[in-house]
């Protein structure tokens, strides 16, 4: 391997964690064609001023007579309906009417008494709300969107995200679709769930309801920027302790089953976004599966962020315990992380390190807590499949050369990490199990192919009814440029995929549409084809390798 690709790539993490992944601009709203929805707007604009209840009632009226021409068989008014009522819910949001319930909004022909239809859960009417036809995305994970035609004007509302986060982003972040249902001058506004409603009916006549799947997503990235929490969760993890957590895209569902995405070293759930859009675009993906993310500091080793994950399930269990059984797909040392929830190591890694059981090493404190956190473990409940990609399974050689170690000498471990190795050496030494640690070992030390735990945990077979699945790039010289291709590949994986791109492949469509397969293969259903988006060529994770492909 070129010994310029780990120093290329981490140029490339640290200058990516300067450029947000997706950046939001408001455009203009489609200008409406049909008479229905000019003569509406014309309307609207003459009260927009001077009198919002007014202003709304044009625009309410311009939908109704839209919904009479769709109910009566015109199809083609579909868009002006859309249109009407995202500019409509603009205005009620921007006026504050939308908080009052039921308000009477008077029109050219009638006065409308209009009524918010609130399904449960739904508690988002004082938050900023956004028409999705009025925000344009750009940037490195905005080239892919989940869009589906069909009737109602998809719309984002959204608040900023605090430290009360648990399972449930869609408090703050959530998909919704505006349509209104008319019963002469009676109107209901409808803020449907899009991925728990498929359909809306018009005169008995069922339409698909219309989705951006990809927005709340799209505008949460350009917000919150997690994206940064990459490098300095890397460098300083334990001062963003708060931010570990497994988090659901989409508002929890018992009858989908969870989907975690697990991300990688210097990373977050950010980096898991094009195979996000990808997949939702297909709706079997759409039906059976709901998303999540596992979110932590990257810089601990990678068996204490296990036992964070370890953690977070468990407090889902706890939640939500009808839950179906769970997907893994981990990136990287997110790879490894998965592997563990589906290891059943006990007491075997400490028995083969301290040449003792853990009641009969004499750890104690927090010390002791720390270390059977990490290293005394079963397999998780509730795990039915895992894919790993570009996953270090025997370690990567990143962690020793010189970029490695330098970067390893910046990660800053909290002081209960070197009360630990104070006792480990003072313990390791006494029972000879030939540890000796110059200093607190963290992430990229414990991804060496000389790390103890590396070698340890692989003599250690995972859970045989657990099938798994890999994923690997390779740009021409049997490594993704981080990981080498003998240290992904595993002899137990139900499938292999090879791809000729960097470290970066979960990015990759080829990667994309693996993971699609092996989704549909899990439910049972035949192939489809995932129709994705062009991709700019100057994407990093695209870059294309040369020469014979060494496959050890």
């Amino acid at each position: 391997m070129n010994p310029l690709y780990p120093a290329c790539i981490l140029v490339a993490l640290v200058a990516a964690s300067c450029i947000a992944p997706v950046t939001v601009r408001e455009v203009a709203p489609p200008t409406p064609a049909h008479p229905v929805a000019i003569e509406a707007v014309r309307q609207y604009k003459q009260h927009h001023q001077r009198n919002p209840y007014a202003a709304a009632g044009e625009l309410l009226e311009g939908a109704h007579l839209a919904s009479i021409a769709i109910r009566h068989g015109d199809t083609q008014t579909i868009p002006a309906y859309n249109q009407l009522v995202a500019r409509l819910v603009e205005e009620l949001s921007a006026s504050r009417i939308l908080d009052q319930g039921v308000v009477q909004l008077p029109a050219t022909r009638t006065t409308y008494t209009l009524q918010l239809e609130n399904p449960d859960k739904l508690r988002f009417l004082h938050r900023t709300i956004y028409a999705a036809d009025r925000v344009e995305f750009h940037g490195r994970h905005a080239y892919s969107h989940s869009i589906k035609p069909g009737i109602g004007a998809p719309i984002v509302s959204s608040r900023a995200l605090d430290d009360k986060l648990g399972l449930e982003l869609s408090d703050y972040y959530r998909n919704l679709t505006a349509v209104v249902r008319f019963d002469g001058n009676e109107a209901r506004l409808l803020l449907a769930d899009p991925h728990r409603t498929e359909a809306f009916q018009i005169g008995g006549q069922s339409y698909q309801l219309a989705a951006n799947y990809s927005a709340t997503t799209s505008l949460m990235l350009s917000h919150e920027r997690i994206d940064k929490l990459g490098l300095t969760r890397l460098f300083n993890p334990s001062k963003f302790d708060n931010t570990s957590r497994v988090t659901a895209v989409q508002p929890y569902d018992p009858d989908r089953i969870p989907v975690i995405f697990v991300h990688g070293l210097q990373d977050s759930p950010s980096t898991w976004a094009p195979m996000y859009f990808g997949l939702m675009a297909d709706e079997s993906i759409r039906t059976h599966y709901q998303f999540w993310t596992f979110s932590y500091p990257s810089g601990y080793p990678y068996p204490q962020s296990a036992a964070i994950l370890r953690d977070e399930l468990a407090k889902v269990r706890a939640q939500y315990p009808d839950h179906k059984d769970a997907i893994l797909i981990g990136h990287s040392m997110g790879g490894l992380i998965s592997r563990l929830m589906i290891t059943d190591a006990d007491e075997r890694i400490w028995t083969n390190v301290f040449g003792q059981t853990s009641s009969q090493t004499q750890i104690r404190g927090r010390s002791a807590e720390l270390l059977k956190r990490s290293v005394v473990f079963k397999a998780e409940p509730k795990i039915d499949r895992v894919v790993y990609i570009a996953a270090p399974h025997r370690g990567s050689e990143l962690a020793q050369n010189f970029v490695g170690k330098l970067t390893s000498r910046l990660v800053k471990l909290p002081d209960t990490f070197a009360e630990l190795r104070d006792d480990l050496v003072s313990r390791v030494t006494a029972n000879q199990a030939g540890i000796m640690l110059d200093r607190v070992p963290n992430s990229i030390d414990t991804l060496s192919p000389d790390s103890r735990f590396i070698r340890e945990v692989n003599r250690i077979p995972t859970d045989p009814d657990v099938p798994v699945h890999s994923i690997i790039g390779d740009l021409g010289f049997g490594s993704d440029g981080v990981v080498a291709y003998w240290s992904s590949h595993l002899e137990e994986a139900e499938s292999e995929k090879i791809i000729t791109a960097t470290h970066f492949v979960h990015q990759n469509p080829e990667a994309i549409r693996e993971t699609h397969r092996i989704l549909l293969e899990h439910i049972g259903l035949p192939l489809a084809p995932l129709i994705l988006p062009r991709v700019n060529k100057h994407r990093p994770d695209l870059i294309k390798g040369s020469g014979p492909r060494s496959k050890r």
